[in-house]
């Protein structure tokens, strides 16, 4: 699977012109060329041939994604205290020039 926050370096870099645009036939940038391969539709296909309201869950994957978008936004990051204070009146940095 692709981590979200692969995603988002994906288009950061098209973006900004370090890799060049991944475009469709009509011109939407894309993110899902992994998903699109015929080996992921395939898996795609053959799960839901078996899924349930029980066992989506596991057939989605769902414990991964969310932790993937917890982290993606700072949260359930391994190693950080999070009960730790810190500082929250942090002046803005002033450009160099």
């Amino acid at each position: 699977m692709v981590p979200p926050i692969a995603q988002l370096t994906q288009l950061w870099d098209q973006l900004t012109g370090t890799t060049s645009l991944d475009v469709d036939d009509e011109g939407r940038i894309r993110l899902d060329t992994w998903e699109l391969t015929p080996v992921v539709q395939e898996a795609v296909a053959e799960r839901w041939k078996t899924a349930t309201t029980e066992n989506i869950p596991a057939l989605a994957a769902l414990d991964w994604f969310t932790v993937q978008v917890q982290q993606l936004y700072g949260f359930a990051v391994p190693g950080i205290d999070y009960a730790a204070p810190v500082e929250t009146d942090v002046p803005w940095p002033q450009p160099t020039t």
